[in-house]
C-alpha cells in the first residue's frame, strides 16, 4: 500500500533523531570493536546521506534531536549486563563529555536551538530518558531514526517508539547494521513491519526540499 509521507511526517509534528553518529562509534576514533559497523556506513553513505537529511529538515522547520552517547569517568555507571556492553567497556573507548570519541561528526554537528540528548545508561533513545516527554510536549506524532545501529540501538528505538504510540519513519540510506547484509535483513525481516521505510531524497521531497 502507498503511503504519504507528506502526511505521516508532517514538518509541524515530525521529529528528525540522529543517533550516535559520532566520533567513536564510526568516525576518527572507532575503536577495532566498531571498525565492521563503519564500513557498514560508509558503503551506503549514511553520514553524506544523514546530512543532506538533516539540512533539509532545518529547512522545512523539522524538530531535530541530536541523540549521542557518552562515558562518566572510569565508564561509571555504565550498565555491563549484556556481552556487548562488556566489550564496550574492556575496549575503553573514549566517550567522555568533552572528549573527541564523544564528538559529533562534523557534517550533522547540532545548530541552534536544536536538541542534544545526552545519554550514558541505555542502548536505546526513549527509555529513562526525557525524549518521551520533550516530543510530548512538542506535539510530536512522528519519529524520523537515522544512525547507529540496526543490530540493536535503531531497532530498540523503532520498538520503543511504536509501544509509545509515535508513528515511526526510517529512511535505509542513513542506518546502518553489521555486517551490512545483516542490516539489510533487519529492515526487511523486522523493521518493514514496524516502521515506514523511504530514503534521504524521498523523505526530503516530502517535507518540501528539492534536493
Amino acid at each position: 500500500m502507498a503511503i504519504d509521507l507528506s502526511e505521516i511526517a508532517h514538518p509541524k509534528t515530525t521529529a528528525l533523531m540522529l543517533m550516535e553518529i559520532q566520533q567513536a562509534v564510526i568516525g576518527k576514533a572507532t575503536p577495532p570493536l566498531f571498525t565492521a559497523l563503519r564500513d557498514s556506513a560508509e558503503k551506503i553513505g549514511l553520514v553524506p546521506n544523514a546530512a543532506r537529511l538533516l539540512g533539509a529538515a532545518r529547512s522545512a522547520g523539522v524538530k531535530v534531536f541530536h541523540c549521542p552517547a557518552y562515558h562518566r569517568p572510569g565508564q561509571e555507571g555504565f550498565v555491563t549486563n549484556c556481552r556487548l556492553a562488556q566489550a564496550v567497556k574492556r575496549a575503553d573507548m573514549p566517550m567522555g563529555l568533552g572528549s573527541e570519541g564523544a564528538d559529533f561528526l562534523p557534517e550533522v554537528k547540532p545548530q541552534g536551538d536544536e536538541f542534544v540528548m545526552w545519554r550514558f545508561h541505555s542502548p536505546t533513545l526513549f527509555h529513562d530518558s526525557s525524549l518521551d516527554s520533550v516530543c510530548r510536549n512538542l506535539g510530536i506524532a512522528t519519529v524520523v531514526l537515522t544512525g547507529l545501529s540496526l543490530n540493536l540501538g535503531i531497532i530498540g528505538s523503532t520498538i520503543e517508539a511504536m509501544n509509545r504510540n509515535y508513528r515511526v519513519v526510517i529512511p535505509t540510506d542513513c542506518v546502518a547494521g553489521y555486517p551490512a547484509e545483516y542490516g539489510d535483513m533487519v529492515l526487511k525481516n523486522t523493521l518493514h513491519g514496524l516502521a515506514y521505510l523511504t530514503t534521504a531524497r524521498e523523505l526530503a521531497e516530502a517535507w518540501g526540499v528539492r534536493q
